[in-house]
């Protein structure tokens, strides 16, 4: 080994005198003597670096030029181009800007890349606006920033033409921002982002060119670049520029680039590695371990990288930027639980920075807090921010005690916030826990009889597997003035394997069947669905007895086929009856399928899916291709959107993709844009439905924040 150095150097010395030579033909003034000096250079590789670098400080512009290039070549380190990026000597600044760029394949068309209209098209066909029964949120415009990147999943990104009218607009009072879009497609936030800058800018939104929002491709993410229409038709290289500036400048404009950088990076396994290691280094700069957090490394990788210290941290916490809050929660989740708990007790006691506070709140589950800091979280439990209010009850859903008054206290908020609430996804992983439920039973038996929504949602999950009659006979009377779904979801929830209901329950769900409000009546075809074959079959008596009846009122069972709600609940007992094994029933129900059309046909095709199992609806609709091709795509579809409604109400994200790759399947010759429309507003039923328990829970899935100050 030894030996092995010694020569190295050797060579390394023995190149010196042709290095400063080549070096020196790098100023010639023929082009090809100056090409052939450079290619030798990079030929000669590691032992020609050091002259390189000085060469970078040479008076000649094209000297400097050319061992900046031969550098690149070589592989430059990310150090040694940050560095030189920061240096006042031109030469040096030069060469950093340029290498970084290259480490960090933000050359055209490598890493970075524009998102073409007909990408932005396609990605959105048959999309619109997602379930949602939240208000649209008003707030200054730093925080509605920073939702709608929290919801969108895009970094957000400010060319150096558009920053001066972008600072502006950060200055407005309030903005309006529509919770009620699926911001996950770019278009939808491209439009909303530019609506929200024409509104707070007015005419300087116009001034010397509009600003524009350009998409970009940035490895596996998209960026949503802010530029002046001037700078649109360069907006990859404007961006590349930008990105490196902000990195370059250190502090909280590194901190904000650091997400992008990393997707770029994460690209090139041999860089990304090279960046680790470079970031491990206990001398390395803030800037580099920023990015390094960011980037596709594992726990372990992270763990081992060069700590920021508390006030680096604390500056990223403070900075009111969702991207440095991003960094933030990576540094804090590097270091061990010893070091993060101090830092974060710190900001939670003092904090008067809604995004501060959350963010800390956030990352403290599961860590041991001061007296101080745990009073904090109790008054926070009953703040008026949503988001602040949650990320309190997320703490004590991690913590291994919590007390009566606590829990009084977080059960009691539950009366303000609503079900769309943060607070509501937050309280249910509190009260749900095995230790807690048995605390909560009383208050939760109170709750059905009471009048607040996310209480009584809470009070089902409490009471789920707890429910007597008379708790559930109070469920069947709130669930006829119940209007948000994911109340009703967990109301229902509560019937599952239900052997025993009241006499006026069983009437109840029996009349449920001749609802004229189609909802109702789904929503208690539901709860039957949940209730064992016994109960099932003594409601279907009552429900039975009482249609005879109303078809008797409307002159006879032909005569009330033609009312809507009457067909509808005779479709529905022929399915229920079916699906207990009544041969009669089924054949009736395939019969009603060959003959009835409009309303009738759906109600049957519906009812299939309670009558038959998963092969028999498959094997059926199979016969029925061969049989009637012209009613198998009305039919068919009918059903497979049925399972489509069951798989969101049961919260079956896997039922419901291959329910709906099924009804597109049917679409053999023709594309229905309704039909995609109902499966998006299902889809994002079930998004909501779920309150955000796919998304990463790195930082809240939406920061709920209305104010920039914790009251």
């Amino acid at each position: 080994m030894l030996l092995c150095c010694l020569g190295v150097m050797a060579r390394a010395q023995d190149a010196q005198p042709e290095v400063v030579d080549l070096i020196a033909r790098l100023a010639d003034d023929r082009w090809e003597v100056r090409e052939r000096a450079q290619r030798r250079l990079v030929a000669i590789g590691e032992p020609a670096r050091e002259k390189l670098r000085q060469a970078l400080l040479h008076d000649d512009p094209e000297v400097r030029a050319r061992s900046s290039a031969a550098l690149i070549s070589l592989g430059e380190t990310f150090t040694f181009a940050l560095n030189c990026s920061q240096s006042d000597k031109p030469g040096q600044r030069e060469h950093g800007r340029n290498a970084l760029q290259n480490l960090f394949g933000l050359e055209e068309g490598k890493a970075l890349s524009v998102i073409t209209p007909e990408e932005l098209s396609r990605a959105n066909y048959g999309r619109r606006a997602s379930y949602s029964a939240s208000q649209p949120l008003s707030c200054p415009p730093p925080l509605a920033i920073a939702t709608l990147e929290a919801l969108s999943g895009f970094p957000i990104l400010v060319s150096a033409g558009a920053a001066p009218r972008w600072q502006t607009a950060m200055q407005a009072s309030t903005v309006s921002l529509d919770l009620s879009q699926d911001y996950t497609q770019p278009q939808y936030a491209i439009q909303h982002l530019r609506n929200l800058l024409a509104r707070t800018l007015g005419a300087e939104f116009s001034r010397d060119g509009t600003l524009e929002i350009c998409p970009l491709r940035v490895g596996q993410l998209t960026l949503l670049f802010v530029c002046t229409q001037a700078e649109i038709p360069g907006a990859v290289n404007h961006c590349a520029s930008r990105l490196i500036a902000q990195f370059v400048q250190g502090g909280l404009p590194s901190g904000e680039v650091a997400r992008v950088l990393a997707a770029a990076v994460s690209l090139d396994p041999t860089r990304l590695s090279r960046l680790a290691e470079e970031a491990g280094k206990a001398t390395c700069a803030p800037e580099l371990v920023y990015v390094a957090l960011c980037s596709e490394l594992n726990d372990d990788e992270r763990r081992s990288l060069a700590k920021l210290s508390s006030q680096q941290v604390r500056a990223l916490l403070g900075s009111r930027l969702w991207s440095c809050l991003r960094v933030a929660v990576m540094a804090l989740l590097a270091m061990e639980a010893s070091q993060r708990a101090p830092l974060l007790n710190e900001v939670i006691v003092g904090s008067t920075d809604s995004m501060e506070l959350l963010a800390a709140l956030w990352c403290a589950r599961g860590l041991d807090l001061t007296p101080e800091a745990r009073s904090r979280v109790s008054r926070c439990v009953t703040n008026s921010q949503d988001g602040i209010a949650a990320a309190a009850v997320r703490w004590y859903s991690g913590a291994p005690q919590i007390s009566d008054e606590d829990l009084k206290l977080a059960w009691k908020s539950a009366e303000v916030l609503p079900v769309s609430s943060a607070f509501f996804s937050a309280a249910l992983q509190l009260f749900t826990r095995e230790d807690i439920r048995p605390r909560l039973l009383a208050s939760a038996r109170e709750a059905l009889s009471g009048r607040f929504d996310t209480q009584q949602a809470l009070a089902a999950a409490v009471l789920k597997g707890q429910a007597g009659k008379e708790d559930l006979a109070r469920v069947l009377e709130r669930l006829n003035t119940a209007q948000d779904p994911v109340l009703g979801g967990r109301l229902i929830a509560l019937f599952e394997g239900c052997s025993e209901l009241t006499d006026a329950a069983v009437e109840r769900l029996a009349g449920g069947m001749l609802e004229t409000d189609a909802q109702k009546r789904r929503r208690l075809a539901r709860v039957m669905r949940l209730c064992d074959r016994a109960l099932l079959k003594r409601i279907l008596e009552v429900a039975e007895t009482r249609l005879a009846a109303t078809e008797e009122k409307f002159g006879g069972k032909d005569k009330a086929a033609g009312i809507a709600h009457v067909m509808a609940a005779r479709m529905s007992l022929l399915g229920f009856r079916a699906g207990l094994g009544e041969v009669v029933a089924l054949e009736t129900l395939m019969e009603a399928l060959k003959t009835a059309s409009g309303n009738a046909l759906r109600e049957a095709s519906s009812a299939l899916v309670d009558a038959l199992d998963e092969a028999g609806l498959s094997s059926t609709l199979a016969a029925l291709k061969k049989a009637a091709p012209a009613r198998f795509i009305e039919i068919a579809t009918g059903a497979y959107l049925e399972q489509c409604r069951r798989a969101v109400e049961q919260g079956n994200r896997e039922a419901f993709r291959m329910a709906s790759a099924r009804v597109n399947a049917v679409q053999t010759d023709r594309w229905n844009w309704q039909l995609q429309d109902q499966l998006a507003q299902l889809e994002s039923m079930l998004d909501a439905m779920e309150g955000g328990a796919r998304r990463s829970e790195l930082l809240p899935s939406n920061p709920f924040l209305k104010s920039l100050k914790v009251e």
